[in-house]
């Protein structure tokens, strides 16, 4: 799945203003691939999955942002025909941030960054 910014004609009909908003500076790819088994009672599922974000805090000047996401998840159900189940998700995404708009216009202390969640 490709992402894309709203048009500005969009944006600003409803009197939010296209210039005060950040922007997707391109295109921001989102891809997802993910092996499941399921056979009852269980089922499992692992996958993968990343988006990639170029984003334009301020129209008025060319400098971006860019965010670089990388994740797994896993998922294990047991659900039996009583009425009792287990399910157990995991999940770890790492971003990447590359500020350099935000960091060039005094909003952050250092131009890169990253968050593990």
């Amino acid at each position: 799945m490709v992402y894309t910014g709203t048009s500005p004609i969009v944006v600003e009909q409803p009197g939010i203003g296209a210039c005060r908003q950040p922007h997707i500076n391109g295109v921001a790819p989102y891809w997802r691939l993910a092996y499941q088994v399921s056979k009852d009672p269980y089922y499992f599922s692992i996958g993968t999955f990343g988006l990639e974000a170029k984003l334009q805090p301020d129209v008025t000047v060319p400098d971006t942002d860019r965010y670089s996401d990388l994740g797994f998840d896993a998922t294990y159900q047991y659900a039996n025909e009583d009425q009792s189940a287990l399910t157990v998700n995991a999940s770890y995404i790492r971003e990447n941030q590359k500020l350099s708009a935000t960091f060039n216009a005094g909003g952050v202390g250092a131009p890169s960054n990253h968050l593990n969640t």
